[in-house]
């Protein structure tokens, strides 16, 4: 007896095995790209980290302040919204 469900007896095989693949890869883009994007920020922080020992009127901005604080690194640096406000 045929277990098979009637919609895979019409499907090519090709079909099939197309979608487990794409199934798959996105599987494993939605599973590396977070963590290849948290260490982004991460190598990005040390950088601004280096710089702010580097120069002495070196700022963050108030985005870069909460990437680096998310991360958990301290950086000894003002936080500026604008270039403005110096």
């Amino acid at each position: 007896m045929n277990m098979c469900p009637p919609l895979f007896k019409k499907l090519p095989v090709s079909v099939i095995l197309t979608v487990i693949v794409i199934g798959a890869v996105a599987t494993t883009f939605f599973g590396i790209v977070p963590v290849a994007l948290e260490k982004n920020e991460i190598v990005d922080c040390l950088k601004l980290q280096a710089q702010s020992k580097q120069f002495e009127l070196f700022y963050l901005t108030q985005s870069e302040s909460e990437m680096c604080d998310r991360n958990g690194i301290e950086i000894a640096a003002p936080v500026s919204d604008s270039i403005y406000d110096k």
